[in-house]
């Protein structure tokens, strides 16, 4: 039942709805990715949404403090930062739209809501070299719509966040009918249906009704509905590399990096300001994007992923789904995982991979966990099966002997590294127990090749030559191949090693590690193996500048 009387939001309260708005998404998100096959194939809506506003919540001691500008302005930042993907740029614009709304004001209301929205919606476009309707743009424009009109009838706050909902809802449902490849897929736009969600989470806590927790349905969508034709064509187009990446630097020009970028790619969205500029495009090939980039300023929060092997994986996934008549969402799981993880970046890896049944246990080289640990999350899953990724050869025997220690029916996967880590549990299906989930991911994690880069700790001989304590080494499983002071070229030359060993190359970028350096890596694999596919993610990991998989 809306509450008619609120009017107006002070910073705390506008924090605490925007809270909301990121559980509705985190809570809600397997229906946003399940509907993200279309039109684009562009990494996963609802996690690329969930991210990005993880990024706003997650400066929540600067938002609750201090003045609404002061905090509008910490939530644009962290927004544009944070945002990954299109959506999650996109998404951006709307916090752009908020800050600039409330730079002179004391309180939010229904007038600070459709000037968001109406700033929102003419950045949004303008990030798009080629706006398309019946996408997330329409949503928002549609919403900004009914916020002039609250604003006309002098509705308060809260029934202008309800006809803004309802307008959101209207949207999407009629999505289908702007784009014909929603239409033939059965499908409404996903990132539409993520700014719904959003609405309809902040809403849900400004009315008292919860907070933000809530199943929101994708209006006109059914789980059976999506063509197995269209599937098939889905499969057969060639989408390329889905590339992001932030530029920090001197007078910076969006509009133009936009155009640039759209001569290079395809879908591109590009944001930001004259010193940080927000870029998401499709290219066949990432090297001259990245090339280009690092010529204007210092890259970072670079993530490249490949659509095409995203296709094939969601329309088998999608066409399972339709054979057996089962809603397009995370099913429940017979075994529980628990993966001991270090770094922000694999943790979050680690989590989304597990389809939510993912328990982590900090730990790792330096940091090895103790059996109580370790027991004390087997405990923590509901599932009565569970399976440890011990993810290093010094864990495996305390994650052996937690498995004793549980009642449950442990199963120990022994991976010597995060890297088979990552591997195994690609190969995890919820509906397994845990004696047949060992099997696969075993398997999964016996055809990885693994290598990291790491600084020695100590001098000593390599083929001959003395190499000093502080030099930047290249390790291939156990052995070193590679020493020297430049981690490029040390990672370089450990590269070249494993380039041959297998069709798909995955590097997961360490703390600490120079962000303009891992632009120019990412640019010199890409040209150096073109045969083989890359993926760069941030992995945040201690100690270790790079990991390295092969596959």
């Amino acid at each position: 039942m809306v509450v008619a009387g609120l009017s107006s939001m002070d910073a705390r309260t506008l924090a605490e709805a925007i809270r909301a708005a990121h559980r509705a998404v985190e809570w809600n998100k397997a229906q946003m990715n399940a509907l993200n096959v279309f039109p684009v194939p562009d990494g996963d809506t609802g996690t690329n949404m969930a991210l990005t506003l993880e990024s706003v919540v997650g400066g929540s001691s600067r938002h609750d403090t201090g003045s609404l500008p002061e905090a509008t302005s910490s939530m644009a930042h962290s927004a544009l930062m944070g945002a990954r993907g299109n959506s999650g740029l996109i998404l951006s614009q709307l916090f752009a739209g908020i800050a600039e709304a409330t730079s002179g004001s004391t309180e939010f209301g229904p007038d600070e809501l459709f000037r968001s929205l109406s700033l929102a919606t003419d950045s949004a476009y303008s990030a798009v070299q080629n706006p398309t309707e019946g996408t997330m743009l329409t949503v928002l424009r549609l919403c900004r719509d009914a916020a002039e009109q609250s604003v006309n009838s002098n509705l308060s706050l809260l029934e202008a966040f309800s006809e803004v909902c309802r307008a959101a809802n209207d949207a999407v449902e009629d999505s289908p009918n702007l784009l014909d490849v929603l239409a033939a897929a059965g499908v409404v736009d996903s990132g539409g249906y993520g700014l719904l969600v959003m609405f309809a989470g902040a809403l849900s806590y400004l009315s008292g009704e919860s907070n933000g927790a809530i199943d929101v349905r994708a209006p006109g969508v059914t789980s059976t509905q999506a063509l197995s034709d269209f599937l098939t064509d889905a499969e057969e187009e060639s989408w390329g590399y889905c590339t992001v990446f932030l530029i920090t630097g001197d007078a910076l020009d969006p509009g133009e990096i936009r155009t640039s970028m759209s001569e290079l790619g395809r879908s591109a969205v590009v944001a930001g300001s004259g010193s940080n500029v927000k870029v998401h495009v499709h290219v066949d090939n990432p090297g001259p994007a990245v090339e280009f980039a690092a010529k204007l300023g210092t890259l970072s929060d670079i993530t490249i992923l490949n659509m095409d092997e995203q296709t094939a994986d969601r329309a088998t996934d999608q066409r399972g789904n339709q054979a057996r008549g089962a809603p397009a969402v995370t099913l429940e799981s017979k075994c529980g995982i628990v993966s001991i993880v270090v770094g922000s970046g694999m943790r979050r890896l680690f989590i989304d991979g597990g389809l939510g049944a993912v328990e982590v246990v900090t730990g790792g080289d330096s940091m090895n966990p103790s059996v109580g640990e370790i027991v004390a999350a087997i405990e923590r899953c509901p599932q009565d099966e569970i399976v440890i990724l011990p993810n290093n050869s010094n864990v495996i025997g305390t994650a052996n002997q937690a498995a004793n220690e549980s009642s449950k029916q442990v199963s120990v996967v022994p991976t010597r590294s995060m890297q088979a880590g990552v591997s195994a549990l690609l190969a995890y299906s919820p509906q397994l127990g845990a004696s047949d989930n060992r099997t696969a991911m075993d398997a999964a994690a016996s055809d990885v090749v693994v290598g990291s880069v790491t600084i020695a700790t100590r001098d000593f001989d390599l083929n001959g030559e003395n190499v000093a304590s502080g030099s930047v080494i290249g390790i291939l499983g156990e052995e070193i191949v590679a020493a020297g002071s430049d981690l490029h070229t040390v990672a370089m030359t450990l590269l070249t090693n494993m380039s041959q060993r297998g069709e798909l190359l995955t590097i997961y970028r360490g703390d600490g590690v120079d962000q303009r350096a891992a632009g120019a890596l990412a640019a010199a694999v890409t040209r150096q193996f073109g045969t083989i596919e890359v993926e760069i993610f941030d992995g945040g990991q201690p100690h270790y500048q790079l990991l390295v998989a092969v596959e």
